[in-house]
């Protein structure tokens, strides 16, 4: 395959994605029942990551050979880097690491140790980011041209936060580790949506 003859030829012709333009929606208890819509959550979610991909492998050996087939489809944890903030005018309910743990305790509550396996504290989430072709600052979903839903998404850690007299110029900081069962990609544009909040509908293939 031929590669641009120029320079003019490649500026015109080459795309990336933005790996600081990005986009976090959450949905589910979060949103429905802790307050959080998605300008809070992108205020205070520092870094992310677009989760990966592995396939198990199954070896057998025939003649001297090993023989490789495809396994069981594997999905990690998602991990978001979080400032630990309070939303503007709540300072009571509104600190995002205590929304967190009320999400935790949606899952496993600390006093009655009830175990929630049903839906209830689960959601789906979407990662989007967008390359050098699309717009920025428009605040609308139809900016962002790749997007990731995890499916039924659920805390299972929240880190400690370090605090050191010896810590200059920086704010606090922890992470949150979400499970989920797996990831699809959406097809097609994402009409009705943007960074106020609120419910989307998308159609996606599984991957």
């Amino acid at each position: 395959m031929a590669g641009p003859g120029n320079i003019t030829d490649f500026r015109n012709k080459f795309t990336a994605s933005r790996s600081n333009r990005y986009l976090i929606t959450p949905r589910g208890p979060l949103t429905q029942n802790l307050g959080v819509d998605v300008q809070h959550m992108n205020l205070f979610a520092k870094a992310t990551s677009v989760p990966g991909t592995q396939i198990g492998m199954i070896p057998v050996g025939y003649r001297g050979r090993i023989i490789k087939f495809a396994g069981e489809r594997q999905y990690g944890e998602w991990v978001i880097q979080v400032y630990d903030g309070t939303i503007r005018g709540q300072q009571n309910t509104g600190n995002i690491r205590k929304i967190l743990e009320n999400w935790i305790e949606l899952t496993n509550s600390s006093l009655e140790h009830q175990v929630r396996l049903n839906t209830a504290s689960e959601s789906p989430w979407e990662v989007a980011w967008f390359d050098t072709d699309d717009g920025y600052g428009e605040g609308t979903y139809g900016d962002f041209s790749q997007r990731f839903l995890l499916h039924n998404c659920w805390p299972i850690d929240i880190s400690p936060i370090d605090l050191s007299y010896d810590q200059a110029d920086a704010f606090s900081e922890f992470t949150l580790t979400l499970a989920y069962d797996f990831h699809s990609y959406p097809v097609g544009p994402v009409s009705g949506g943007s960074v106020s909040g609120g419910s989307v509908s998308v159609s996606s293939s599984s991957i």
